[in-house]
């Protein structure tokens, strides 16, 4: 720990699996702080193309966003671009405080490699770490397991989210497996994560302390140990589908069935014949489609999976639109 200095803004990582909730988190978090804080969010999506970015832009609150995207910020293939590209932001924008939400395969363990980088120590201090618990998925996570335990690990609080898809069984298992897995983290059962993140937002300006890193088991590590115990970059299918074809809403349904088995997650936006667009979200077997107004643009679809085939993705697609 070290005294903070004033100069520096507070950095806020959200993590959590594909598909967990963060940037419903976030939409809360702007909601809540917009108009008497100048928020920048960080988008780290891991496929190439940002789905999340316009669905944050539905919030009717001022903010600035960087996007970055084709992988993980925490992976040695973005780390050096994002340490410039986040200093150029900040010195640009100059917020008021810096929100990441990483992407849902992010290994978060090389944060401190971020927090510690020459470009970025003497503008920013790490305040809070959140991590969304799927509830319903999170136990199916076993051939990404310790992608999912670091995730876990790195919390000052885990949010339990989507407690009212699971029963009390679930929700105690659940609780059980995190808790082995971080036993020092606050843990808060939500819904829609909806829950009082007062206490955890902007804390730091209260207190005299400075984080100077993450612990796997408590106590502070060097960035040099983080690096040789994080994950690399994960080996699972992906792609984005982009089309001008508008599908009816039957065919969607039908397209999706037939991909939500061999998919972690789908999400996206896509044209519809009657002229509506629906916003896609799927994870494991849940899907959710709902109608949304003032998009603009086409078709754009992110599909995620161990077994997923670009591909098959787009010929079906192209069948189903024909």
């Amino acid at each position: 720990m070290s005294e903070i200095d004033k100069n520096k803004i507070p950095f806020y990582l959200v993590t959590g699996f594909l598909g967990s909730g963060k940037t419903t988190f976030l939409k809360q978090v702007l909601e809540c702080y917009g108009d008497d804080r100048k928020l920048a969010i960080v988008q780290n999506e891991f496929a190439p193309a940002s789905i999340d970015g316009t669905d944050l832009k539905q919030v009717s609150k001022p903010f600035e966003i960087l996007e970055i995207n084709n992988g993980s910020v925490f992976c040695v293939c973005l780390l050096s671009d994002f340490k410039t590209s986040l200093s150029a932001f900040i010195r640009e924008q100059r917020p008021d405080a810096i929100f990441l939400e990483a992407s849902g395969l992010a290994d978060p363990i090389a944060v401190t490699e971020v927090l510690q980088a020459d470009e970025l120590k003497d503008l920013m201090y790490l305040s809070y770490i959140w991590t969304v618990v799927d509830v319903p998925n999170f136990m199916k996570m076993k051939t990404l397991v310790k992608r999912i335990t670091h995730q876990v690990r790195v919390a000052d609080r885990i949010i339990l989210n989507k407690t009212d898809l699971g029963d009390g069984a679930l929700i105690a298992q659940v609780t059980g497996a995190v808790r082995q897995m971080n036993p020092f983290a606050e843990i808060t059962e939500a819904s829609y994560c909806q829950f009082d993140f007062d206490k955890d937002v902007f804390a730091g300006e209260d207190g005299l302390v400075e984080r100077l890193g993450v612990s796997m088991e408590g106590e502070e590590e060097s960035s040099e140990t983080k690096a040789d115990i994080a994950c690399g970059r994960p080996e699972i299918g992906f792609g984005v589908l982009k089309s001008v074809r508008k599908i009816s809403r039957k065919n969607l349904e039908i397209f999706i069935h037939d991909f939500v088995e061999s998919t972690y997650r789908m999400k996206g936006y896509v044209l519809i014949e009657d002229g509506s667009v629906l916003a896609v979200q799927t994870t494991f077997d849940q899907v959710r489609l709902e109608e949304i107004k003032n998009y603009e643009g086409n078709t754009e679809l992110i599909a995620m999976g161990d077994m997923f085939n670009l591909s098959d993705f787009s010929k079906k697609f192209k069948i189903l639109t024909n």
